[in-house]
Formats: C-alpha cells, structure tokens, sequence
C-alpha cells in the first residue's frame, strides 16, 4: 500500500513561525482563478485521511469527472478540485480505474487534453501523487539533476523529507524509471560535502 504521510503547511495554533507571514494570504494575492481555488481547497486540510475504498463513491466520482470534461463542452474545474483534494489516495486510485473504464482514456491523458497552463500541471502532480507517491518522487528527484545545473533544493527537500518515511521505495522506483541506482546519479549530479551528505542519507 502506498501512503504519503502527511506534511504541515503550516503551525498547529495557525501563527506564521517561519517567515512571519500568512500562508492563505500569499496564496490569495499571488495567484488567481481556478489555481487559488484549488490551492486554497488544498490548504483547508480536508483530504480524507482513511484508508478506506467506497466503490459507490468512486462510480460516482469518476461520472462526475467524466461529465466535467470530456463529457461536456468546456471543462467544470471545480469538480476536478474538489474530488482531487478531498479524496483520499486509495479512494482515488479506484476512482481512475474506473474513470479509464467508463471513459476509454486514462485520468492523466484526459486532464492533458482538458486543462492547460499551470493548473494542468498541479492536477497532473496530484494525479501522480495518487496513483503511486514513490514514482512521483522518483521522477522529481530525476527531473532535478536532468540538463544544465541541479536543483539542489528540491534533491534536499525530497531526500531529507522522505528519508523516515520511503527513501528506500523511492530508491527502488528510481532503478527500476531510470536503470541508475539513486546514489550514483547524486554522485554524478552532486560535489563536495552536499554529495557525501545526500549519498550517506541514500545509504
């Protein structure tokens, strides 16, 4: 069973610890539109957190997707948000089987041909994120040392933050996408005390 044990987005008692400033409002004024809705929705904190699998509900939820895009003219966003951030993973997971079922395209292909800009992009992670956490990570760990430069803080983010809970996983997903073992390519990608430092985490 894949889990993603949650992360905070912000303090227990609500007060701005970090940077002195308020989350939900930064998000309110840098971005608009469907992407605040659903970053606000994500914030609220009501994700499902059971393990638990309605197979009435995911029928339901995968009609509702279906009916909110490529069953109609245009694309209803909201219900994508909505299902998208409320549902817990399992529950998503067999929301897309049956989605694919009903439908004839799979959830990622749909949302491509659906949505555009930045928030195809955040459905597409969640998406992801849903279907199996470890892949998702592994693909971001990739994606940071790909091409000219490295994003250090994402490889510090991922690796540090996911090294109580999957690293071990996420290292086996990443040989098995990519046919390189994880510490080699921070090896290759990496220098100095930063590279002995992720490597050692990695071991």
């Amino acid at each position: 069973m894949f889990v993603v044990p949650p992360l905070p987005l912000r303090s227990q008692d609500g007060d701005c610890e970090v940077h002195e400033r308020d989350l939900e409002a930064d998000i309110e004024g840098d971005t608009s539109g469907d992407v605040r809705n659903l970053l606000m929705a994500l914030l609220q904190g009501n994700r499902d957190e059971s393990y638990e699998v309605d197979e009435d509900l995911a029928e339901q939820d995968a009609t509702a997707l279906f009916e909110a895009g490529e069953g109609c003219f245009g694309t209803d966003e909201s219900t994508f948000t909505h299902i998208l951030a409320t549902r817990n993973y399992l529950q998503l997971q067999a929301t897309f089987k049956i989605y694919e079922q009903l439908s004839g395209t799979e959830i990622l292909d749909a949302i491509e041909n659906e949505t555009s800009g930045t928030l195809k992009k955040c459905y597409i992670a969640l998406v992801r994120v849903a279907k199996n956490p470890q892949l998702y990570f592994a693909r971001r760990l990739n994606k940071a040392m790909k091409g000219a430069g490295t994003d250090e803080d994402t490889l510090i983010r991922i690796i540090v933050c996911r090294s109580e809970y999957d690293l071990e996983t996420i290292k086996d997903m990443y040989l098995e996408k990519y046919d390189v073992p994880l510490k080699d390519a921070l090896k290759d990608e990496c220098s100095g005390d930063f590279k002995r430092l992720l490597v050692a985490i990695c071991h």
